[in-house]
């Protein structure tokens, strides 16, 4: 572990150290606790509505094409015949 900045008092790098995983974890359980246990109004308003739902399917369509562009841009880039020939490969078989 790199040493802590000079500027703060080692009792603070300490307390940040045993503290703050632990807190962090407790407040991501504190996030997700309503949402499992069905008592969370908010969040099922906001991650049910029509909005974050067309947003959910972009990012998705998204997430998977990129698999299929960014291979071919590398192939154009390197100008290889071989990796031009497996990103139409690849992206026959995604269809």
């Amino acid at each position: 572990m790199p040493n802590p900045p000079q500027h703060l008092p080692q009792f603070v790098h300490d307390l940040f150290n045993s503290l703050g995983r632990p807190l962090y974890a407790l407040s991501f359980a504190f996030i997700i606790a309503g949402p499992l246990t069905g008592r969370s109004k908010f969040l099922k308003f906001v991650l049910g509505s029509d909005g974050y739902s067309s947003w959910a399917k972009i990012t998705f369509m998204v997430y998977l094409i990129h698999g299929l562009i960014f291979p071919l841009y590398e192939a154009q880039a390197r100008q290889s015949n071989v990796a031009t020939f497996i990103s139409f490969f690849m992206i026959i078989v995604a269809c």
